[in-house]
């Protein structure tokens, strides 16, 4: 990480929660003295209302300029294709040739391939998030998606994965040689530990569990929600905070209601400062991360960072054991 302090350095991401991309800003807005241009665009603009791509250029801790578009109102290819087409552009439009340009997903990561060949970046880097071989139902943009990545992971110089399991996954779907595992270099997801501030035993709440993350079927929340009647049979005062927003939300208020546990899960949404986020869970008794046990989808390849969250937070976990390094957080 020291080797980027002095570097010019372009971060290009689609965001939501606060993840690596964020961390990486923060810390080179700390201690860089070189430039730092921060390009973001929307991961779920229907969740997130107000909210369109923008970037913000910084020499050290001197803003040069930023810029915004206007909120996204529809979430299709064609809003995917102006997110490629912006971050060549604003990169381009910066005037400088960068050292560094590291892309979060493949859409980013081609900007960066496309850049490299214009002369305007001289090293590319895929971040790779995850690795879903059946992203898309629509098999012509699954086969462009899983294309992109082949590429992406090919032509940049180095891809960054936070999980072995992707390195295995484009062996057996993509069937990429494993002549470019060597380019393919493990960076797992991380925490703040000097940020994040321990709660006093005595301010914990004994009886309060905390969920947090996308609320989507396979993040597994419906699990929690269906043990509570039982949990609650022995902890009458057992309370549930569930930390964000999602596709499913709304089948998991039907089913609270449906078990009648209305009085103890309470529905935080979206948190917009993680560091607000932390304050939370670490006041928490426990975590939850029962992710569903879909071996082709995201979570089989993937990192989650929520794991991360709570132990950082000196929080217990309970989970499933889904993902990867699900044993060694045993």
């Amino acid at each position: 990480m020291k080797k980027l302090i002095k570097k010019n350095i372009v971060i290009a991401t689609h965001e939501y929660a606060t993840g690596f991309p964020q961390h990486l800003r923060s810390y080179l807005s700390d201690h860089s003295s070189g430039n730092v241009l921060y390009i973001h665009h929307p991961l779920h603009p229907e969740l997130r209302e107000g909210i369109g791509s923008g970037y913000e250029w910084n020499s050290g801790k001197k803003r040069i300029s930023s810029r915004s578009t206007r909120p996204v109102t529809a979430f299709g290819i064609a809003f995917f294709m102006k997110s490629l087409f912006l971050d060549i552009w604003w990169t381009l439009k910066s005037g400088k040739r960068w050292d560094a340009y590291i892309g979060v997903n493949n859409l980013n990561a081609l900007a960066g391939v496309v850049l490299q060949k214009f002369g305007m970046v001289k090293k590319s880097i895929y971040y790779t998030v995850d690795f879903i071989p059946h992203r898309f139902s629509n098999t012509f943009l699954n086969a462009m998606y899983l294309w992109i990545d082949k590429l992406c992971v090919k032509q940049c110089d180095e891809t960054w994965i936070l999980s072995p399991r992707i390195r295995e996954g484009r062996h057996r779907v993509l069937h990429i040689p494993s002549s470019y595992d060597r380019k393919q270099i493990e960076v797992p997801e991380g925490i703040w530990l000097s940020r994040i501030k321990q709660a006093p035993f005595s301010s914990v709440s004994p009886h309060t569990g905390v969920f947090v993350g996308v609320l989507l079927e396979r993040m597994g929340l419906q699990l929690v929600l269906q043990a509570m009647p039982k949990i609650l049979k022995k902890i009458p005062d057992f309370r549930l905070i569930v930390i964000g927003k999602g596709a499913y939300e709304h089948e998991l208020k039907r089913l609270i209601t449906q078990l009648g546990i209305q009085k103890s899960v309470e529905c935080k949404g979206y948190v917009e400062k993680f560091s607000d986020v932390e304050k939370i869970v670490a006041r928490c008794a426990v975590g939850f991360a029962p992710y569903t046990t879909e071996k082709s989808g995201l979570t089989y390849f993937a990192d989650p960072a929520k794991t991360k969250t709570y132990l950082g937070c000196s929080v217990p976990v309970v989970m499933t054991n889904m993902f990867h390094n699900a044993c060694d957080i045993e």
